[in-house]
């Protein structure tokens, strides 16, 4: 086909049949609803979750009755000037 053959002369990417771009399909990435994006992270997560379970892991804030023990034992040692105020924290 000569150059100077005028742009709607020449063969494009469109089909004339469909009307569409055949390329398009394989060059623009799928586009993702972002209900799908958050379905995705809450079943990794859930995932994640249940393999810490099977591993016995601790999921959570730490009990009342441990974080008070430690603080019965760090506060005496505080008043007992065996640790700093830095240190208690």
């Amino acid at each position: 086909m000569p150059i100077d053959t005028p742009v709607d002369m020449r063969p494009s990417i469109v089909t004339r049949k469909q009307g569409t771009n055949r390329y398009s399909q394989q060059t623009t990435p799928k586009k993702r609803k972002p209900t799908d994006e958050r379905d995705n992270i809450k079943k990794r997560q859930k995932e994640g979750i249940t393999i810490a379970k099977a591993k016995g892991k601790h999921l959570g804030c730490p009990r009342i009755e441990q974080q008070q023990t430690t603080l019965e034992t760090l506060y005496s040692k505080w008043k007992a000037e065996e640790i700093t105020a830095v240190h208690f924290m």
